[in-house]
């Protein structure tokens, strides 16, 4: 295959997976669909907080918040960054919390530098 070709090939991928309208930025001014944890915590850690994550998806909010707050004034817990964690996917999705991107990321950017 010619230069042209491969470039031409390449030009046309680039063009198909933009779209015709160009890239689109996220739209924030709605959470994003409220999943269970399987579908939306990571797998490990996190996974202490699943049953309470799905009831909290179906409303049953105390157990939840409970946990999290027990882990996160805990000095010795070893999964303070989970609890982080599943917060951050709480107000992203508002379970539980109001919908906030900015608390979102907070609770994001405090689990990656734990």
């Amino acid at each position: 295959m010619c230069r042209f070709q491969r470039g031409f090939w390449s030009l046309a991928f680039l063009i198909a997976a933009l779209g015709a309208g160009g890239v689109y930025a996220m739209d924030l001014s709605h959470p994003f669909p409220a999943r269970s944890a399987v579908e939306v915590l990571h797998p490990g850690p996190s996974s202490g907080f699943f049953k309470e994550y799905d009831a909290g998806v179906q409303g049953q909010c105390g157990p939840l918040l409970s946990h999290l707050d027990k882990t996160l004034q805990d000095p010795d817990s070893d999964v303070k960054y989970s609890a982080q964690l599943v917060y951050g996917e709480m107000y992203d999705r508002a379970v539980c919390v109001d919908y906030s991107p900015v608390k979102s990321f907070e609770y994001f950017k405090q689990a990656a530098q734990s």
